[in-house]
């Protein structure tokens, strides 16, 4: 899922940065991030966040954040 949410974000020429969730600090600083829902992956984006990988709600939080559909 890791190359397919990178894949879909690049698609639609999102810029984006990985944070990489290896210890109990960063798990936390997950936590916080995602609303307390340390699924990973997870997709913040403005106000929006999406835990797991699916497609359409990140599209859907991508459009509702005001990013164009194809890239700029």
């Amino acid at each position: 899922t890791r190359n397919a949410g990178a894949s879909t974000l690049g698609g639609r020429g999102v810029k984006f940065q990985e944070i990489a969730a290896d210890d109990l600090a960063a798990i936390e600083e997950l936590k916080k991030v995602a609303a307390g829902n340390p699924s990973l992956p997870v997709l913040v984006v403005g106000r929006f966040v999406v835990p797991g990988f699916d497609p359409p709600s990140y599209h859907k939080a991508l459009d509702d954040s005001g990013y164009p559909r194809a890239p700029q």
